[in-house]
């Protein structure tokens, strides 16, 4: 619920009568909440595991794909990389843009 510290982390959470929240998913998909991309700590928590798991304490992969890249600001993204490519410069990101102007996303 409301109280929780991770309330805000999620694009329109609501609460329920007699407690508790309910996250509204991608596409209708439950198990797949939207997360607010506009609030600080969601933006450290993703670009944090994004360059873990590309160093060698993690597990050193070479890259992420990202899933409906297009529903996630391209401001976001352009810190994501400097994330992961401040962890491995030859990084690979893959993203999946069904909608929009491809350019405003991999634009400088």
């Amino acid at each position: 619920g409301r109280n929780s510290q991770y309330w805000d982390w999620y694009r329109g959470a609501r609460e329920l009568p007699g407690g508790g929240g309910e996250i509204p998913g991608w596409e209708g998909h439950a198990g797949l909440p939207q997360l607010n991309h506009q609030n600080p700590d969601v933006r450290r928590h993703i670009t944090d595991c994004g360059r873990f798991w590309m160093s060698s304490e993690g597990a050193n992969i070479d890259g992420w794909r990202l899933d409906v890249a297009h529903e996630v600001a391209p401001e976001f993204w352009r810190e994501f990389s400097a994330a992961c490519r401040d962890a491995k410069p030859d990084c690979v990101l893959l993203g999946e843009l069904m909608h929009g102007d491809y350019n405003t996303h991999v634009g400088p």
